[in-house]
């Protein structure tokens, strides 16, 4: 197996227009519904989800142009090392035989 090491990431967004004048908890429990309300609220209390980069408290209401930042430490699934095999190649198409992981 070939492994990526865990590491931090920042997902970025503006503030959408329809976001706009609504608490960050309450969109991010909306509209990233990956995780309960709760996990984004531990976030933002703890700096790791941030307005402009600043701490903001859970109930910041947003404004146009408020750069959203949420930081991850992410984990990615190991993936084979075993070779990717050429089945058939023309003009028009490749096909290949690769493992399910990739």
């Amino acid at each position: 197996l070939r492994k990526v090491y865990p590491y931090y990431f920042t997902f970025t967004t503006f503030t959408k227009g329809r976001w706009v004048g609504e608490k960050i908890l309450d969109v991010f429990a909306r509209e990233f519904r990956a995780h309960p309300a709760a996990e984004y609220e531990r976030c933002i209390r703890a700096g790791t989800l941030t307005v402009n980069y600043e701490r903001v408290d859970p109930d910041y209401r947003l404004k146009h142009n408020d750069l959203l930042a949420n930081v991850v430490h992410r984990h990615e699934v190991p993936v084979t090392s075993q070779p990717i095999t050429l089945v058939h190649i023309d003009e028009d198409i490749v096909v290949v035989n690769k493992p399910a992981s990739i």
